[in-house]
């Protein structure tokens, strides 16, 4: 995760800091160049977490079902945890439309989610 991230390259400056003598006569501030390295890597980071997030490809599925029943998380995973026991394991499932899309029989999902306790209709 970036935290993680955002740790590691904290104590890789800290170590590149002390090696290049920067801690043993320097007064309480960073060295500027340090400042804008650190200034930019920080920024290239955030660019590319937000780039993930916006530009992220949503997978196409070739059937999609719309369940009206499911309302939250736990409908998700009862959903999610019935096509993963019929066999279907590429699917994508959406709470806010309501919708699952998976690359798989038809009648087979239509069957799982049913058997989970779901109202289903083809979209």
């Amino acid at each position: 995760s970036i935290s993680f991230l955002a740790l590691m390259v904290g104590v890789l400056f800290n170590f590149l800091y002390d090696a290049f003598g920067g801690g043993k006569y320097a007064s309480s501030s960073l060295p500027l160049w340090l400042k804008e390295i650190a200034g930019i890597i920080l920024a290239f980071l955030i660019i590319v977490a937000y780039g993930r997030k916006w530009f992220r490809k949503e997978e196409k599925m070739e059937n999609k079902l719309y369940v009206p029943d499911m309302k939250c998380r736990n409908c998700r995973a009862t959903i999610e945890k019935a096509l993963t026991d019929a066999g279907i394991e590429k699917f994508s499932i959406s709470l806010e439309k309501k919708t699952v899309g998976f690359v798989g029989d038809m009648a087979i999902a239509k069957k799982a989610i049913k058997v989970a306790g779901y109202s289903v209709e083809e979209k």
